[in-house]
């Protein structure tokens, strides 16, 4: 029977870590490249933003950015929505 210590230091466990290692490094790189945003983040970020000014128009019938346009709100959080799941598939 195998100790856990043993399991640790087996070549297949240092491989194991390697590969796991580089895809949490590819995952990480759509989040935050070198201090920047990552497009999954800055995605999320602007999703979140459309949808306070949805949310403005709702309660006072008007956002400062898209005033009374509910329609084209609602499509360019669509569009963000779709942009965000394809790179999510992606990763």
């Amino acid at each position: 029977m195998l100790e856990h210590t043993d399991v640790l230091k087996g070549t297949e466990f240092e491989e194991i870590f390697a590969n796991a290692r580089q895809n949490f490094n590819d995952v990480f790189s759509y989040f935050d490249v070198h201090g920047t945003k990552g497009s999954l983040q800055a995605l999320t970020e602007q999703l979140m933003a459309t949808r306070a000014e949805i949310e403005a128009i709702n309660e006072t019938g008007k956002s400062a950015i898209y005033g009374d346009n509910k329609a084209q709100a609602m499509e360019d959080l669509q569009k963000d929505l779709d942009e965000l799941m394809g790179q999510m598939e992606d990763v």
